[in-house]
């Protein structure tokens, strides 16, 4: 069946390959999986957490923008900081309106006349 040693170690590799591999994980990791940040304050969320898009269908989207900046205060961890943005983004995929403002609130942060580096985070 094999003419030759190199044939069939060719298909030895592949069947080993194919039979070996894993699913793949799908996703940006910086918006489908959520940051561990303990007890710190974040914005509503579900309870499904194997979801990474477990929204409360129920938060008033127009307190989205007040809700963050709440949350984005001085002394909010990287990690709380980036958790909080992850569900904002999320939150603000609902409503291309409520995105914009969103985005306009942050960059105005950022290029206000007294920027922190937490403020250009934040933006970024």
């Amino acid at each position: 069946m094999f003419k030759t040693p190199n044939t069939l170690l060719t298909a030895l590799a592949l069947a080993i390959v194919l039979v070996s591999a894993g699913p793949a994980l799908a996703g940006p990791p910086l918006i489908c999986h959520p940051f561990e940040t303990g007890s710190t304050r974040l914005l509503a969320w579900g309870t499904d957490t194997s979801n990474w898009n477990a929204a409360l269908p129920s938060y008033k989207l127009k307190a989205l923008t007040a809700d963050t900046l709440r949350v984005l205060d001085a002394d909010a961890a990287t990690l709380t900081r980036m958790e909080n943005l992850r569900r904002a983004t999320i939150y603000a995929m609902r409503d291309p309106a409520i995105a914009q403002e969103f985005l306009k609130t942050m960059l105005d942060r950022a290029l206000s006349t007294t920027p922190t580096a937490a403020t250009w985070f934040d933006a970024g």
